[in-house]
């Protein structure tokens, strides 16, 4: 396991995890890359990855996200089919879970910057969904 992630999880760097790669699409166009260390599976969970490991016995009460802007590595390019030459930096998503007593597990995501906009919402949703136009 990176020393970056071990960080996050409160466990020694080179530690085993199992990593879950998808690669997303978004009308055909590959749209991200997600690395969840924790899931086996190589199919779409249904219920989400939050419901499933609750039914494992491990419930998330928290997570903490960190997005950045980075170059992408030659592997995130060619998965994203971002043209080298392009200069396109790729969104990089982190996000950690907290059971109540300890960090659960991490999710990564690198999406292509010129595909995808960051939206946050706070407060009284119903009021935005009502307002918004």
């Amino acid at each position: 396991m990176p020393a970056d992630f071990a960080a996050l999880l409160h466990v020694e760097t080179g530690s085993t995890a199992a990593v879950r790669r998808c690669l997303r699409f978004v009308d055909g166009v590959p749209h991200s890359i997600q690395d969840s260390p924790e899931l086996f599976s190589p199919h779409n969970i249904a219920q989400g990855t939050t419901e499933l490991l609750r039914e494992r016995g491990y419930h998330q009460v928290a997570a903490l996200t960190t997005t950045s802007a980075r170059m992408p590595t030659p592997i995130e390019a060619a998965l994203l089919q971002i043209p080298v030459a392009a200069g396109t930096p790729v969104l990089h998503n982190v996000l950690t879970g907290y059971t109540a007593d300890r960090p659960l597990r991490i999710s990564a995501a690198a999406f292509a910057a010129d595909k995808v906009r960051l939206v946050s919402a706070h407060g009284d949703i119903e009021t935005i969904t009502r307002l918004r136009r």
